[in-house]
């Protein structure tokens, strides 16, 4: 798992409902979710609307997974 992943199951969310909360698209989410996409190939505004709303710090997102 990653920590889009990881974080959004922690907040008790579903892609869907991350995406509506994030104002993205959910193919987005499944893509940042797969490692399709890297969180560092987003906008900013996506990042900052993602962090808002799982509920983070924007720091959160970037934070290196090295066990993958």
């Amino acid at each position: 798992m990653n920590n889009i992943q990881v974080l959004r199951k922690a907040a008790g969310l579903t892609q869907s409902a991350l995406a509506d909360a994030a104002g993205m698209n959910i193919r987005q989410i499944q893509k940042l979710e797969s490692g399709e996409i890297q969180i560092d190939n987003i906008t900013l505004r996506n990042g900052l609307r993602l962090a808002d709303a799982l509920g983070v710090n924007p720091y959160d997102l970037i934070t290196i997974d090295r066990s993958r």
